[in-house]
């Protein structure tokens, strides 16, 4: 996401807490070839909407997911569980 490139994945838990909305990537179910085929065509297909995926998903990864954001939210978290010993 991050290289400006629409991102088709597939159901897992790391997948979705990134891809938590449709504007930022396409979800397909688990184990299933022709979902995950019938999204790659499709997309393929549709220009406009790889535009804005890539738009949307690299700006939300910029957003979310930075080392400085990554870094402050385990800070915290190791803050939180150092109180509560």
């Amino acid at each position: 996401m991050l290289a400006d490139v629409p991102v088709i994945a597939t159901e897992t838990e790391g997948a979705k807490e990134i891809i938590s909305e449709a504007s930022l990537g396409l979800l397909v179910p688990l184990a299933d070839p022709n979902a995950l085929a019938s999204a790659i065509v499709d997309l393929l297909a549709d220009e406009p909407r790889r535009s804005l995926l890539s738009q949307l998903g690299r700006a939300h990864i910029a957003d979310n997911f930075s080392i400085k954001k990554t870094v402050d939210k385990t800070e915290a978290l190791y803050g939180q569980v150092i109180e509560n010993r």
